[in-house]
């Protein structure tokens, strides 16, 4: 896993990166290399570069085929909390994940490490302008809690004014650079909820996982590992959901893609402080279906999950919605697929729930990868049996187990079976007349 890890960081080493004619602050891929050594545990056909107009960002480096795990890192802080709670202050939560990087015994390489790499580094950036009351309250319990001393902007950690060291010169930092780090963290902190434990949501940071830029059409998809046995704890995991090719930037998404276009921009600037210039918010148009179709799917998703007269028809509705939005994979058309299974085996539509388990298991395949077909764990990159080509193993052990306990009795050679676990299954074509059938289902006017 580690033979890509070189590449990945020391491609992406930038002596400077030039914007608008104002040097930025040298990527430092000596503290940041160190650190990501440590939480990184798999990387894959990726690099860190300059991306025009976004600063870094991760390029392939070669083609990457659509379901392959290219990024798993574990994060440098993280915690949970459970769904519907509310934090008492703005900032809360990143001043948790703040004060878990400052309590690391490593603290001072990983402040060192986000400031070189994560933290805007123009005093005009608009964070500073919009929360800096906020910030600045946020440093001073930062102070409290982690017991740092704070240092004069521009001394080294241990200096006073006239060079000598300090007593405590074991913990301190300038309020300028906690500033800026906790505007990193406010950036680039991770909000995820678990596949397993929907109950909680899980607040995170991740050193290298910072990197990957938004787009609205992305090719990738980020999710927590779903093999976690806790919900307070989790890795990074990051899954290619089309074919990617060489030099082509990896994005993920940091909003909800059927989000209407207004709302993705309000989402994107009061968070990130950034406008999407992605190939789908060029495109966008007002008079288009698009934000019809994005009303129309909170509606029938509401509906199909907590309503139990739910129908085929209801998902398929939904399905046609999402249909040229979403990418052809990705991991709500994996629950639709599920709904929409279940549905058509209530209704004994036997072609249509075939159709929805095909869907389903291909999806699922490349947004969260094959499952273990003995312990269900799921694989980063599966050992499928060597004769079917149907289920997948996570170590030999329990290939001997299923074997001997279920597929022995199952297994038929590929040519014998004629491939027919791996008939590619379409979710078909965008078809306008559907989309505005789906919609006048949802009660919305499509005019």
């Amino acid at each position: 896993c580690f033979s890509c890890f070189s590449c990945f960081i020391m491609d992406g080493y930038l002596k400077e990166v030039v914007d608008g004619g104002n040097s930025h602050a040298e990527f430092d891929s000596g503290s940041f290399a160190n650190l990501a050594r440590k939480t990184v545990k798999r990387v894959e056909s990726i690099a860190i570069r300059e991306i025009p107009g976004k600063g870094h960002g991760v390029v392939a480096t070669e083609h990457i085929p659509k379901g392959t795990a290219i990024f798993v890192e574990a994060p440098l802080t993280q915690f949970a909390s459970k769904v519907g709670n509310e934090f008492k202050n703005p900032g809360d939560a990143n001043l948790i994940l703040a004060n878990g990087i400052l309590l690391r015994d490593d603290w001072d390489a990983a402040l060192q490490a986000v400031l070189s790499t994560c933290c805007p580094q123009r005093e005009d950036h608009p964070i500073f302008k919009d929360r800096n009351d906020i910030l600045e309250k946020d440093v001073a319990r930062m102070v409290k809690t982690t017991g740092i001393d704070l240092g004069n902007d521009g001394e080294k950690d241990g200096e006073v004014g006239d060079g000598t060291t300090s007593a405590s010169a074991g913990k301190s930092a300038a309020q300028g650079d906690l500033l800026r780090f906790l505007a990193a963290i406010h950036l680039n902190s991770f909000e995820l909820k678990s596949d397993v434990h929907a109950e909680f949501k899980l607040f995170a940071f991740y050193l290298a996982g910072s990197m990957f830029n938004h787009s609205c059409e992305p090719n990738a998809c980020h999710f927590v590992d779903p093999n976690s046995d806790s919900p307070h704890k989790g890795d990074l995991i990051i899954r290619s959901v089309v074919d990617i090719e060489e030099g082509e930037e990896v994005c993920i998404s940091y909003t909800e893609l059927m989000t209407p276009y207004a709302d993705r921009m309000e989402v994107l600037q009061s968070l990130y402080y950034f406008s999407c210039t992605c190939p789908r918010c060029i495109r966008y148009n007002s008079s288009s279906l698009e934000d019809k179709r994005c009303e129309a799917f909170f509606v029938l998703l509401n509906k199909i999950i907590s309503d139990k007269t739910r129908t085929l028809e209801d998902c398929e509705h939904c399905i046609a919605i999402v249909n040229g939005i979403y990418p052809e994979h990705w991991p709500t058309l994996v629950t639709l697929y599920r709904y929409a299974f279940t549905c058509a085996s209530l209704e004994h539509d036997i072609p249509q729930s075939e159709r929805y388990a095909s869907l389903f298991s291909q999806s699922r395949r490349i947004c969260r990868g094959w499952k273990c077909a003995e312990c269900h764990k799921f694989l980063l990159a599966p050992n499928k049996c060597a004769r079917c080509g149907k289920v997948a193993y996570c170590s030999r052990n329990c290939q001997k187990i299923h074997w001997k306990s279920t597929h022995k009795g199952l297994c038929k050679k590929k040519e014998t079976d004629g491939n027919r676990s791996e008939r590619v299954v379409s979710l078909g074509t965008v078809d306008e007349k559907r989309i505005i059938a789906a919609i006048t289902a949802s009660g919305i006017s499509p005019k």
